[in-house]
């Protein structure tokens, strides 16, 4: 069971939220990382829109709070996946396999292949 919840695009609107489930998502694991790469990671404002405008970037949400987020783009027959966090009281609830579902199918609709 999934839970309840829904899938969507993210846009502009969605930033502050997407940038507060990755710090969530991936602070427990701060120590593991350099200073550099836990700050592409949870990514600031600037680095959020950039990727925004790189991406297609998908939130999950329920009762209007992002519950989890992913990114993904097309380099031709290739797909990237970046960017997947769900908050932590809704890991194991179905949250992370509806987005790559999402983000599969967009890289599908975009011809990639891998």
């Amino acid at each position: 069971m999934r839970g309840t919840f829904e899938i969507r695009k993210a846009d502009q609107a969605d930033a502050s939220a997407i940038l507060h489930c990755l710090r969530a998502a991936f602070s427990p694991y701060r120590h593991q990382y350099t200073r550099e790469a836990f700050a592409d990671t949870v990514m600031t404002a600037d680095s959020l829109e950039r990727r925004m405008g790189e991406m297609s970037l998908f939130v999950a949400y329920s009762d209007g709070e992002v519950v989890g987020t992913i990114g993904c783009a097309a380099n031709g027959a290739e797909g990237h996946l970046r960017g997947m966090a769900i908050l932590p009281n809704w890991q194991g609830k179905g949250v992370a396999a509806a987005l790559l579902e999402a983000a599969e199918a967009d890289l599908s609709s975009n011809k990639c292949t891998a």
